[in-house]
C-alpha cells in the first residue's frame, strides 16, 4: 500500500505541475498581451494624432512641431521605462538621441539637478540657477503624468547656442523630467517632412513594434517604419480586408507568417496600423516560467510530501496493524485484540472487529436468545461442516416433535443433498425452501441457506398462520361480493350498479339509455378452453366497453356473461343505433377468435328512460325484454325498446292490438 501510495503521489506531482505551468504561462502571455495592446491602442492614436496635425503644419506649423515633438519625449519616455527602466546610460542617450534626431536628451531628477545626458559636459546642472532654466520646475515637481513643457527659445548649456527643449514626464513615476534638445532649424526642416513616409519613419519605437499606413481603396503603402509588410497585388488586397476588419478594435493577426497583436484606426480614408511581434513579447516569458515550475515543484513536493507523511502515521499504520490482527484471526488466534494510535474512523473499526471477535464464542447462546425474541413459532439452526457442529435453537426438537438426536441427523443429510448439488453446478451459495410436515400434521416451512461450507436454516410453524389464511381468504370473497368493482374485470359489480342508477332516478332527472349485453354461448369457451380462458375473454369485452364508451357512461359486469352500460344523457335513436353497430363491429374484430371458434357473439337490448319509469329494476326490465328479442332475432344484434314493453313470453297472446315485439318475435308465423 506504501507503494501504491508514493506512485500515485509522484503522478499527482507531476500533472499539477504540468498544469500550474501551462496555466502559468497562459496567464503570464495574457497579461502581457492586455498590456501591449493597450500601447499599441495609445500609439496608434498617437499617431493619428500626429498624421492630423501635419495636415494642419502649414497654418499651425510651430503647433504641430510641438505637439509632434512632445509626442516624441512621450515615446522617449515610454522605451526609457519599457527596455531600460528608466536608467540608461550616456551611450543609451546618444544612440536613442541619433534615432529619433534630436540633438541631445537629458534627464533631470526632481531635485532639478540632470544627473544624466547623452552629452556628459552637462551633468549636474541645477535647474535652480538659471532664469531660463527655471521654468522647467513646475514641469519637473509636477506629479501629472500627462503634463509637458516647451521653451522655443532656449541656449544650449555648453555652447551658448541658441536650442529648442521639450521636457515630459518619466513614465511609471511622476519624479524629475525627461528633456530633449532640438536645433531651431529643425523646425525648419520639419515643415519639409511633411509627407506621411516621413512622418512614420521618423517615430520612436521599439524593435519589435511597426506602424504603417494603407490607402484602404488601392492598397498602396503610404508609409511605413520597418519594411515588414509592404506587399503588393492580391496579397495587399487580401492584407487591407484583414486589417479593415480590425478597425476599433485590437486583437491578434498573422502578417507575413508571422503571429502579432495589432491595433487599428481608420483616418482620412486610410488604415493606420501599429503591430508588435508576439514571438518577442512571449521569449521573455520561457525564463519566468523555467524559475515558477521550479518553484511550484517544490511547493507541490513539500505538501504531497506532508500529506504522505499524515496519511502514514494516521491511517497506514493502523491499516497495517488491522491487517496483521485479521490473519491472526483467521488462522485460529481467538484471543487477538484490534488497536489503532489514532483517534479515526479506523478506530471504529477496530471497536468493531473486537466485537466481532467477543461473540464468536457464544454462537450456540446468542441463536437461542434470538429465537426467544421472535416467538415460539420460529426457530433456527446452523451446521458448520468443517468442525461437524450442528448449534440449533432449544425449541427445534419439539416444533419438529423429533429428539436431538434426530434433528442433528436431519440436518446432516439435508446439508450433505445440497452440498453436492452445488459442488455439481459450481455454485457457491444455494436457497432452499420446502415444507416438512410433522407426525402430528402440523406445517413447517424451512428455509435454508447454504455459503461455502456452513448450513443456515430457519424454521417457521405456518399451520395455525395457514387457518388463519384460509378464514382470511373466505372473508375476502365475502367482501369482494359486496365491494363496488367486479374483480375479474373492474367493471361496477350489480349492487354499485344499481346504485348509482337508484340514485340518477333520485335527483329527478328523465333522460337516459341502459344497454343490457349478453355473449352468446359464453358456455362453450369454458366448456372447450376452461375457465381461465372464459375469464380472459370477459377482460377483453370489459376493456371494449372501456374504449367504446365515455368515461362518464356507467359499465358494469351485474354477474357471468351479463352487462349493463348506462348513459345518463339525452340521444337520439339514429345515435343510439350507430353507436351499437360500431360496438359489435369491435366486437367482431376484436374478438374474432371465438366468433369463428365458438360462435360467440355479443346481444344487445336497449331501453329509454320515460316518465313511467322510477328505480333501476324498471329500466333493467324493459332492457331485458329487448335483449330477449335481439337473442329471438338471431343473436349478434341488437333491439331497441321503444315502447318500453316488459313482456318476456315466448308466445305471443295478444294482448295489444299494436305491439312491436310481437311484429319483431312472431312475424315470420303471422
Amino acid at each position: 500500500m506504501r507503494k501504491l501510495i508514493g506512485k500515485y503521489t509522484l503522478i499527482m506531482m507531476l500533472v499539477f505541475s504540468i498544469l500550474s505551468a501551462i496555466i502559468f504561462f497562459k496567464f503570464i502571455n495574457f497579461r502581457k498581451a492586455i498590456t501591449e495592446i493597450a500601447v499599441l491602442d495609445s500609439t496608434v492614436e498617437q499617431v493619428v494624432s500626429i498624421l492630423e496635425l501635419n495636415e494642419e503644419k502649414d497654418e499651425k506649423a510651430e503647433a504641430l512641431f510641438e505637439q509632434a515633438y512632445v509626442n516624441r519625449a512621450k515615446n522617449l519616455a515610454y522605451t526609457l521605462m519599457e527596455t531600460f527602466d528608466n536608467n540608461p546610460s550616456a551611450d543609451d542617450l546618444r544612440q536613442l538621441a541619433a534615432r529619433i534626431e534630436v540633438d541631445d536628451i537629458h534627464i533631470v531628477d526632481e531635485n532639478g539637478i540632470l544627473v544624466e545626458s547623452s552629452d556628459e559636459g552637462s551633468l549636474g546642472i541645477d535647474f535652480h540657477d538659471s532664469e531660463k532654466l527655471r521654468s522647467f520646475l513646475p514641469l519637473i515637481e509636477s506629479e501629472n503624468q500627462d503634463d509637458s513643457y516647451i521653451q522655443m527659445e532656449g541656449v544650449d548649456f555648453s555652447t551658448d547656442m541658441k536650442k529648442v527643449y521639450i521636457g515630459v514626464k518619466p513614465v511609471g513615476n511622476t519624479n524629475g523630467m525627461i528633456q530633449i534638445e532640438v536645433s531651431p532649424d529643425t523646425l525648419l526642416e520639419y515643415m519639409q517632412a511633411s509627407s506621411i513616409s516621413s512622418v512614420i519613419e521618423s517615430m520612436p519605437i521599439r524593435d519589435y513594434v511597426t506602424i504603417y499606413v494603407i490607402d484602404k481603396e488601392t492598397g498602396e503603402l503610404l508609409g511605413v517604419s520597418k519594411d515588414r509588410t509592404a506587399r503588393s497585388g492580391d496579397d495587399m488586397e487580401n492584407l487591407v480586408k484583414t486589417l479593415s476588419s480590425y478597425v476599433g478594435h485590437s486583437g491578434k493577426v498573422t502578417i507575413n507568417h508571422d503571429k502579432q497583436l495589432i491595433s487599428v484606426r481608420e483616418y482620412a480614408g486610410n488604415l493606420v496600423c501599429v503591430t508588435s511581434e508576439l514571438s518577442v513579447i512571449y521569449s521573455s516569458t520561457v525564463t519566468q516560467l523555467i524559475i515558477m515550475c521550479f518553484l511550484n515543484i517544490l511547493l507541490i513536493a513539500v505538501a504531497v510530501f506532508s500529506l504522505y507523511k499524515l496519511i502514514d502515521h494516521f491511517v497506514l499504520h493502523d491499516i497495517e496493524d488491522i491487517i496483521s490482527g485479521m490473519y491472526e484471526f483467521l488462522n485460529g488466534d481467538i484471543d487477538v485484540r484490534f488497536s489503532v494510535s489514532s483517534k479515526t474512523e479506523l478506530r471504529k473499526m477496530a471497536e468493531g472487529l473486537n466485537k466481532w471477535v467477543d461473540s464468536y464464542e457464544s454462537k450456540s447462546e446468542r441463536i437461542s436468545k434470538i429465537v426467544s425474541m421472535m416467538g415460539n413459532s420460529f426457530a433456527t439452526y446452523e451446521y458448520d461442516y468443517d468442525l461437524n457442529q450442528v448449534f440449533f435453537s432449544d425449541n427445534l426438537p419439539g416444533m419438529l416433535e423429533l429428539t436431538k438426536e434426530e434433528c442433528e441427523q436431519l440436518i446432516r443429510e439435508r446439508f450433505s443433498k445440497v452440498y453436492e448439488e452445488i459442488h455439481i453446478y459450481n455454485s457457491n451459495e444455494k436457497s432452499l425452501e420446502d415444507i416438512y410436515i410433522t407426525k402430528s400434521g402440523r406445517q413447517v416451512i424451512i428455509q435454508r441457506m447454504v455459503s461455502i461450507n456452513t448450513y443456515y436454516a430457519i424454521i417457521r410453524d405456518v399451520s395455525e398462520e395457514r387457518e388463519e389464511h384460509e378464514k382470511l381468504s373466505d372473508a375476502l370473497h365475502e367482501a369482494n361480493k359486496k365491494a363496488a368493482r367486479d374483480v375479474l374485470t373492474g367493471l361496477y359489480n350489480r349492487e354499485k350498479a344499481e346504485e348509482i342508477i337508484n340514485s340518477w332516478f333520485a335527483t329527478g332527472w328523465q333522460n337516459g339509455v341502459m344497454l343490457l349485453m349478453d355473449l352468446d354461448n359464453f358456455k362453450k369457451v369454458n366448456d372447450q378452453k376452461g375457465h381461465p380462458e372464459g375469464d380472459k375473454l370477459l377482460k377483453k369485452f370489459a376493456d371494449i366497453l372501456r374504449s367504446q364508451f365515455r368515461d362518464d357512461d356507467m359499465k358494469a359486469r351485474i354477474g357471468g356473461d351479463e352487462f349493463i352500460v348506462f348513459m345518463p344523457n339525452i340521444m337520439s335513436e339514429d345515435t343510439l343505433e350507430d353507436k351499437l353497430n360500431e360496438l359489435l363491429d369491435t366486437c367482431r374484430r376484436e374478438l374474432k377468435e371465438y366468433y369463428l371458434e365458438q360462435k360467440v357473439s355479443i346481444s344487445v337490448g336497449g331501453a329509454y328512460i320515460d316518465y313511467t319509469m322510477h328505480s333501476y329494476a324498471e329500466l333493467y326490465q324493459c332492457a331485458d325484454s329487448a335483449m330477449y328479442v335481439a337473442k329471438r332475432q338471431g343473436k349478434d344484434g341488437y333491439y331497441i325498446n321503444e315502447d318500453h314493453v316488459t313482456c318476456m313470453r315466448s308466445e305471443c297472446i295478444h294482448c295489444r292490438r299494436e305491439c312491436k315485439r310481437r311484429k319483431a318475435l312472431f312475424q315470420d308465423s303471422q
